[in-house]
């Protein structure tokens, strides 16, 4: 009895990780890239602010230059503990890789913008990278963290 309750939760187990596919990560990554890229080099030089714990964590980088990857994986990993029997399994895993992806290039990222001249320019820039970024990660059914998490 006790081996076929182990080889049913097994069988359970494979199935969940199964679902969870090379390219759907891959999306993520790119996606957590492109979101970060957005935030350093158009909207972080230009003094710009974003919504939800994105614009929370640029906010106290403007007040005291706190590093946006580490504020941000620390902001997430909060959500996370407080609402992580909110999502199925995909959707944290996917959402966990995304938080710790976005965090890695925010870090990574940080010296790579200039202020621009022009101000409307840089934010619709900003505004078309950053949802290009997050479209990609919400695509493959992961979340960029924050709200959606609670």
């Amino acid at each position: 009895m006790k081996r076929q309750q182990q080889h049913l939760l097994r069988q359970q187990v494979w199935k969940k990780l199964q679902s969870i596919s090379l390219k759907d990560i891959a999306w993520i990554i790119a996606g957590s890239f492109i979101l970060a890229f957005g935030v350093n080099y158009f909207t972080v030089p230009n003094d710009f602010s974003e919504g939800g714990l994105l614009g929370v964590t640029i906010i106290l980088f403007y007040l005291f230059e706190w590093d946006l990857g580490v504020t941000s994986i620390i902001g997430n990993g909060i959500l996370f503990i407080i609402g992580y029997k909110l999502l199925d399994r995909r959707t944290m895993v996917y959402s966990v890789i995304s938080v710790v992806a976005t965090s890695f290039f925010l870090s990574l990222t940080h010296n790579w913008g200039s202020p621009s001249e022009d101000k409307l320019l840089a934010a619709v820039y900003a505004g078309i990278l950053i949802g290009i970024g997050i479209g990609m990660v919400l695509r493959v059914g992961g979340t960029t963290g924050g709200g959606v998490i609670i």
